[in-house]
């Protein structure tokens, strides 16, 4: 009973950190600019974002989530560019006898222009507790980034816009909006400052920064949201070329850590 406690625990102060589901994107803070960002699937922080390379597939596993043996969370992402389009698909979840929570979503970036890139993101979303009926909704993102020249840039995320929940008509749709500035303050050194905004949960602000310790081959970022009390810092290995690791360490302040490990390949 305690693990279903806390699995249940977990899964609320996910929806805090600013996502509709649980397993979107669960290495922790979001990222609407990227400036500060290296994730392998920008587009689960903001639709708008997505891969730099032609084409991404990568894959991430979230281990013991706070050393709950039975969370274990996994995703599988791909992505590719036709012109002016980035298309990607994901899949990611939690599954064992007691619990599961899947989320499959499809997502589509468009560099409208060289100042302007807007995005948008259909998602399914199922939950299943053992002896209980199967839950699901549908989820729909929108999001955007502006450059302001080559250091500046301001962005937005509008999260579950069509009010999708779980459950009857009684139930609260968790409904999220992200605002952030993004910085190049040098070559190797990008921060973001976001504010979070929810109709469930405490709002938020988020400072996050990325450092390129070698140009291609090392990088490392930090972050820290004030609602809920998270830390999180992240290491990216290019461990040769097109292949990149990526390993994080995430702090929530009520359940404690989870380890985050993924690999990607570029080509």
């Amino acid at each position: 009973m305690n693990n279903i406690i806390r699995i249940m625990l977990f899964n609320f102060l996910s929806l805090s950190l600013c996502y509709a589901q649980v397993n979107s994107n669960f290495t922790g803070l979001i990222q609407v600019t990227g400036s500060s960002s290296f994730y392998f699937s920008g587009s689960d922080s903001n639709p708008a974002l997505c891969s730099d390379s032609n084409y991404t597939f990568a894959a991430q596993v979230s281990p013991s989530v706070h050393d709950i043996n039975d969370l274990n969370i996994a995703s599988a992402y791909l992505a590719g560019t036709y012109g002016i389009a980035k298309p990607a698909v994901k899949i990611s979840g939690i599954f064992n006898e007691l619990f599961s929570e899947y989320t499959a979503y499809t997502n589509i970036s468009l560099n409208v222009s060289d100042k302007l890139t807007l995005g948008s993101r259909i998602s399914y979303n199922s939950l299943n507790v053992k002896n209980y009926s199967e839950l699901s909704y549908m989820a729909v993102d929108i999001g955007g980034i502006v450059a302001f020249g080559d250091n500046l840039k301001a962005g937005f995320a509008l999260y579950n816009i069509n009010a999708g929940k779980y459950g009857d008509e009684s139930e609260t749709a968790y409904r999220v909006a992200a605002f952030a500035l993004g910085a190049s303050l040098t070559e190797n050194l990008g921060i973001e400052i976001t504010t979070i905004i929810r109709n469930y949960y405490s709002s938020g602000i988020a400072l996050s920064g990325k450092y390129l310790l070698i140009d291609d081959l090392l990088a490392v970022s930090a972050g820290y949201l004030t609602k809920p009390r998270t830390f999180q810092t992240t290491i990216q290995i290019q461990a040769i070329n097109g292949i990149n690791i990526q390993l994080s360490l995430c702090m929530i302040q009520e359940l404690g850590y989870n380890k985050n490990m993924g690999v990607a390949l570029d080509w």
